[in-house]
């Protein structure tokens, strides 16, 4: 059986007067004296816990004890450095040259504007001025420079770029200049520096330039010359329709390069690299000029397939017959170009 609670609920107004005011008085003077006697309750809880915590600060043990505590403070918070970021920019006119044996200029317009340019994006970029060597042969630099491209300055300055590298840092290399298919001799292709009669080769670059590195070092180059090709022993070619295949030429005798390498060339092997002229009215290497252009719209970097779809569909670049090449050295799905 379930009982139900019935609750009578007596209006005040069917209760007399003088009991409605006798009860008004009696539940005044409860209230009252239930506060007066939770502040003292409370007031001698305080005292009494003011006495306890008294005592025991003056025990001899408690007192020792707390001057053996020592507090010790969290290391403050640091984050992981940036990695780090290095750059050499190389960039030759030839004011005044000709070829040996020719009376054909060997002078350049857009070298100097190039190396300048790409110095102005890598700062964009986040690279620090001290951090961007500078090898030109611009009017005011001594041939007895360190700063001059000689044969001997390039290949101190290459190998000082990439030795010591570490995982996860940044390298980028720039060059914008004069390139030999094949010597005289025969013998390997090879880039002009100020010298012209000492060429460096490539496999010299190679030995200088990308087998110092360590294996998650990147390095970005930019090869702004004619007769580019596949100068290295790179496996991959990036394909402009989104394959990557095999590059078109590797070293024999070369050893194996342990970073990631991504090499941006002007041209094949058998094309020259052309120079435009910008609506400023200055001329630049088509190369350096496009990626540049790009960079400065996506800042971020920009994925290498569209950018070589693009830029090699462009009828000014077509009537040139140039077209830029792509390799590297390891299969990624989306080559990706960052400085």
């Amino acid at each position: 059986m379930v009982y139900k609670r019935t609750e009578y609920h007596v209006p005040l107004s069917i209760v007399p007067q003088n009991c409605t005011t006798l009860v008004r008085a009696a539940s005044s003077i409860m209230c009252d004296s239930f506060k007066r006697m939770g502040e003292e309750f409370i007031n001698q809880l305080l005292s009494q816990a003011q006495l306890a915590l008294r005592d025991l600060l003056l025990e001899p043990c408690f007192n020792a004890h707390l001057r053996r505590i020592t507090i010790h403070k969290p290391p403050p918070l640091r984050l992981p450095p940036a990695p780090q970021k290095k750059a050499l920019l190389i960039g030759l006119r030839h004011p005044g040259r000709k070829w040996p044996g020719s009376t054909e200029s060997m002078e350049l317009s857009g070298s100097h504007n190039d190396i300048e340019r790409w110095r102005h994006i890598l700062i964009i970029c986040g690279y620090l001025d001290e951090d961007i060597r500078i090898l030109s042969d611009r009017v005011g630099v001594s041939p007895d420079s360190a700063d001059y491209p000689s044969h001997e300055n390039i290949l101190r300055e290459m190998r000082a770029l990439t030795t010591d590298s570490q995982d996860d840092q940044r390298r980028f290399f720039v060059f914008c200049g004069h390139r030999k298919g094949r010597l005289d001799d025969g013998s390997d292709s090879a880039i002009l520096g100020a010298d012209i009669e000492n060429p460096i080769r490539d496999a010299d670059i190679e030995a200088s330039l990308l087998h110092p590195l360590t294996r998650l070092c990147f390095l970005t180059t930019v090869w702004d010359c004619c007769r580019v090709g596949n100068m290295f022993s790179i496996d991959w070619r990036i394909d402009e329709s989104g394959l990557l295949r095999p590059a078109l030429r590797r070293r024999k005798d070369s050893q194996p390069i342990l970073g990631r390498v991504l090499v941006i060339g002007a041209c094949l092997r058998n094309q020259k690299a052309r120079e435009v002229t910008a609506t400023s009215g200055e001329s630049y290497g088509a190369l350096s000029y496009f990626l540049t252009e790009r960079l400065y719209e996506h800042q971020g970097g920009f994925a290498l397939r569209p950018f070589l779809r693009d830029t090699n569909s462009i009828p000014d670049l077509q009537s040139l017959e140039q077209e830029i090449l792509a390799t590297c050295t390891e299969i990624v799905h989306e080559p990706w170009f960052y400085p």
